[in-house]
């Protein structure tokens, strides 16, 4: 199969899956890197210190990682007024922002920053397979902000949304030059400031309506 079918194959069985709706989401292949709230301040001064590694990249993200800092603190503040499920929500956000900096910042140095580099869900996945996957899910993600930037408290973080699509047609057209690893870094960067812009809207909504119920992942 070539690849600029790839992607078509993948976004169309996403858009044929049954249950697959707005309110849903397909399986992720790349997990985000969750942050619990008290290590967000290490986590950021990290991927600042990743971006310092690129100066063009650290001027690039400087507002990125301003506004995972703001979420940082908005989030503290909410704990302390025992204001549990939108300090988790903005301590989310506030992770998923680094998340896509650390992403940016490997795509433009043409190397994975990890550790433990992203690896394919299934081992005999290609590369180009996996970066048509991710691109997939952020294609998913990035039709969502249609729903999330009509709600109260969008304008401000308008620009995470620019910033998404932007990120998500780089990964594109990296994918085009058989760029795999950018490709695939820019689609989670792209996935990951979709998912910061729609956790910020919901720790907007009145602290009076429950929080929807935990249950354990298998």
């Amino acid at each position: 199969m070539r690849r600029n079918d790839a992607i078509a194959v993948l976004l169309m069985a996403l858009s044929l899956t049954p249950g697959v709706a707005s309110a849903q989401r397909p399986p992720r292949s790349h997990p985000s890197r969750t942050v619990p709230p008290e290590k967000l301040d290490e986590r950021i001064s990290q991927v600042r210190q990743l971006a310092a590694r690129a100066p063009a990249m650290a001027e690039e993200v400087k507002p990125l990682l301003a506004l995972a800092e703001e979420f940082r603190v908005e989030a503290r503040q909410k704990v302390e007024a025992g204001q549990a499920y939108s300090a988790g929500r903005l301590a989310g956000a506030s992770s998923s922002i680094a998340e896509a900096i650390e992403m940016m910042v490997g795509a433009h140095m043409k190397t994975p920053l990890r550790a433990d580099p992203v690896r394919p869900r299934h081992r005999e996945d290609s590369p180009e397979r996996e970066a048509a996957r991710e691109l997939g899910m952020a294609y998913f993600r990035m039709a969502q902000l249609d729903f999330f930037s009509r709600q109260p408290g969008a304008g401000k973080i308008v620009d995470l949304a620019r910033l998404s699509r932007r990120l998500y047609q780089e990964g594109r057209a990296a994918y085009d030059r058989d760029e795999m690893t950018a490709a695939l870094q820019l689609a989670v960067a792209s996935r990951e400031l979709s998912s910061a812009f729609e956790k910020y809207i919901q720790a907007q909504l009145p602290e009076e309506l429950p929080p929807p119920p935990k249950v354990d992942r298998e």
